[in-house]
């Protein structure tokens, strides 16, 4: 996924991702889209529940996204 924010500086840009990030987007929704691209249900886990390579070996979908989303987030939730 790939996403471009604008701003007259870098700061300005970053801002605007976190409010973006942070404000505008609903966990509920990004896990459902995250359900329907791995084919796999996350409604049995908690929103900060450890990505483990359990759950990576189980998702029958698209199985990088939940790789790199674990590098994205950082650690192991």
């Amino acid at each position: 996924m790939v996403y471009t924010v604008v701003g007259e500086s870098t700061g300005q840009a970053q801002e605007r991702e976190q409010m973006f990030l942070h404000d505008f987007v609903d966990p509920m929704a990004s896990l459902t889209l995250l359900s329907e691209l791995m084919n796999y249900d996350f409604s049995h886990l908690r929103l900060d529940a450890p990505i483990t390579d359990e759950l990576i070996g189980s998702v029958s979908g698209m199985r990088g996204l939940v790789q790199n989303l674990r590098t994205h987030i950082g650690g192991d939730t």
